[in-house]
């Protein structure tokens, strides 16, 4: 099942598998042959970026680890900053 994406709060960026996009409510995981899973933002507690690498951890202890397909390191990171503001996770 596709979760609907509002306007997107971040571009969206291509994963080794799907696709990962954000918008007003949360983060949306894209995995083809997978129902879409949807990470209200008020349940991520951690964004993450290690090279190609993006790990989203949820206050239920759900750890998603997802394989970009290309690098961009200013993109990626204000990706992951995005996220962690929307989310509350940095002061500013």
């Amino acid at each position: 099942m596709s979760a609907p994406l509002g306007p997107l709060i971040a571009p969206r960026r291509k994963t080794i598998d799907g696709w990962i996009a954000a918008d007003l409510r949360g983060v949306v995981v894209h995995r083809r042959a997978l129902d879409d899973v949807r990470i209200p933002l008020a349940q991520l507690v951690s964004a993450e970026l290690d090279g190609k690498e993006l790990t989203l951890k949820t206050s239920d202890v759900v750890t998603y680890r997802l394989m970009l397909t290309t690098f961009s390191a200013a993109r990626d990171l204000h990706y992951v900053e995005t996220l962690a503001r929307a989310a509350r996770l940095t002061q500013s």
